[in-house]
């Protein structure tokens, strides 16, 4: 992987936008984070004149995410702390997806091996959702949904 990882960056200043890594060993999301993305980063932003952020959260609050990107806000950061580590409770994009189904933005179906959250959680999503429910798009009520209201499929 350390080789790979090597490739990657000594090629993205000169042909990548954007690298993402992800994977289930923490301490090498954390190693790659600060040894190499602030590198990268940095030399694509010099190179491309390009900055950005890719948001699980912004998929559901666009509007407050995109608020903090372009002005530094504290308080609203802080006031979406409890959101953001909610929509990390699980791997991506298990809280994402049963937080879009309780708002009403797609219908609850899960394919293999994604599932929904058990109903605990979704109990506590549905709190932290209504206290941004006016900044979620399209969001017209916000249901904790029954484990039968999930369809859960193994194939397309």
């Amino acid at each position: 992987m350390f080789k790979l990882l090597a490739a990657i960056i000594a090629c993205a200043p000169l042909y990548a936008a954007n690298v993402k890594l992800s994977c289930s060993d923490v301490n090498m999301d954390t190693w790659f984070c600060s040894t190499c993305l602030r590198f990268l980063v940095y030399r694509v932003d010099i190179a491309f004149d390009m900055q950005g952020v890719i948001s699980v959260t912004s998929n559901i609050i666009p509007g407050l995410f995109s608020q903090m990107m372009h002005k530094p806000n504290a308080e609203l950061n802080s006031k979406l702390q409890e959101l953001m580590a909610w929509l990390f409770c699980e791997p991506n994009p298990v809280p994402l997806n049963t937080a879009m189904a309780m708002c009403g933005l797609i219908k609850p179906v899960f394919r293999l091996p994604y599932v929904p959250l058990n109903r605990e959680k979704r109990e506590q999503g549905a709190t932290l959702l209504q206290q941004v429910q006016e900044h979620i798009p399209g969001c017209k009520d916000i249901q904790v949904l029954n484990d039968d209201d999930f369809k859960i499929v193994s194939k397309y």
